[in-house]
């Protein structure tokens, strides 16, 4: 019954985190360039305290090892670090520029928590909610580009 449980409640929280990207990309396709680029920028900060979230929510079950934990968190925070330097610095990217450095450091940290999921979590639903999870942020990574 706990196991249900946890699915629905991984589901539900896919769902609700992909419904607030969605309504974030359709408002952003509607502005400026800036506008876009700002408001995609959010949705990553978004992305990674809903991944965060999600990890918690699955190591306090007891579906994630404590060791996997400790790793996940360290990269989820060079990621956070790395989302608020782009924050910072995204309201002053001259709009079809290059792509400001802070942004290649968020893509690179959100792909090395890729890779600890990928590595480290055994096919299921809990690697399937944490890519989810991973996919939302990706997104809006490749928001903030176009």
């Amino acid at each position: 019954m706990l196991k249900r449980r946890r699915e629905t409640c991984g589901v539900a929280a896919i769902l609700v985190i992909a419904a607030i990207v969605v309504a974030i990309e359709g408002c952003a396709l509607r502005g400026s360039p800036r506008h876009i680029a700002v408001v995609s920028a959010s949705a990553i900060a978004e992305g990674l305290f809903a991944l965060d979230d999600g990890e918690r929510m699955l190591f306090k079950a007891g579906a994630i090892t404590p060791a996997h934990h400790r790793t996940f968190s360290g990269h989820l925070a060079v990621a956070m670090k790395a989302d608020v330097a782009l924050r910072d610095v995204i309201r002053k990217w001259p709009i079809g520029k290059p792509a400001p450095p802070e942004l290649r450091a968020v893509a690179e940290a959100v792909g090395q928590l890729t890779t600890v999921v990928v590595a480290e979590l055994p096919d299921g639903p809990v690697k399937a909610s944490l890519m989810a999870k991973v996919a939302v942020v990706q997104r809006a990574i490749i928001a903030v580009l176009v």
